[in-house]
C-alpha cells in the first residue's frame, strides 16, 4: 500500500515540477491536401503558449519537393498574434506557421513535421517534441468531382449538413417537450 502512495506522489512531483515546461499548444489546422504539379500546397499549424518560447522545425519527406516552412524558428509569444483561440474560458493568441509545398511529380507525398523546444523547470532540461503528418496528394485535378468535405472534420466532431441540423433541432426541441409533459405529469 506504502508502494502506491510513493508512486501517486512521485506521479504528481513530476507533474508539478515539469508543468511550466508543457506549456505551448497546438492545432494541425487541415493534414490532407490535392493539388497539381508545381502548384504550392500551404497547411498551416496554430501555436499558443503563456509564456516566450522558441520553437524550431525540421521535416521528412518520402519523395523530391520544395518545402518552405515560414517562421522558422517561431518566437511564441502570449503578446504576439495572427488571431485568437478560446480554450475554457480563457482566450490565447495564436501564432501561425505556414508550411509551403512545391511538389515536382505526380503522386502521394507524405510530409512529416517534428517540432521541438527546450525549456529549463527547476533546473533539469526538458525537451517537448511534437509529430505532425501532412498529405498532399498529386495530380490532374477534376473540378467536377465533389469533394467529401467530412474527411477534414477533427475527431470528437460530427458534420451535418445544414437540413441536417435543422431536423435535428426539430428532434431536439420535440424531446425537450415531451420530457417536460412527462415531468409535469409525474409531479
Amino acid at each position: 500500500m506504502a508502494s502506491h502512495h510513493r508512486l501517486i506522489f512521485l506521479i504528481f512531483f513530476v507533474i508539478f515540477i515539469f508543468r511550466p515546461s508543457f506549456c505551448f499548444g497546438s492545432v494541425q489546422i487541415k493534414n490532407h491536401l490535392n493539388v497539381s504539379i508545381n502548384q504550392t500546397a500551404i497547411f498551416e499549424i496554430m501555436f499558443w503558449s503563456d509564456k516566450e518560447e522558441e520553437i524550431t522545425f525540421s521535416y521528412e519527406i518520402n519523395k523530391p519537393a520544395d518545402v518552405m516552412i515560414i517562421p522558422n524558428p517561431l518566437v511564441l509569444s502570449p503578446n504576439k498574434k495572427d488571431g485568437e483561440m478560446i480554450i475554457g474560458e480563457k482566450t490565447y493568441n495564436v501564432s501561425k506557421v505556414k508550411i509551403l509545398v512545391i511538389p515536382r511529380d505526380e503522386g502521394r507525398y507524405e510530409i512529416n513535421l517534428t517540432t521541438k523546444t527546450q525549456a529549463k523547470a527547476k533546473g533539469i532540461n526538458v525537451v517537448d517534441e511534437r509529430k505532425f503528418k501532412f498529405i498532399l496528394d498529386v495530380g490532374e485535378i477534376d473540378f467536377e468531382k465533389k469533394e467529401d468535405i467530412t474527411k477534414n472534420i477533427p475527431s470528437g466532431y460530427f458534420y451535418l449538413p445544414s437540413q441536417g441540423k435543422e431536423i435535428f433541432e426539430i428532434l431536439i426541441l420535440i424531446l425537450i417537450i415531451v420530457i417536460s409533459v412527462l415531468i409535469y405529469k409525474i409531479s
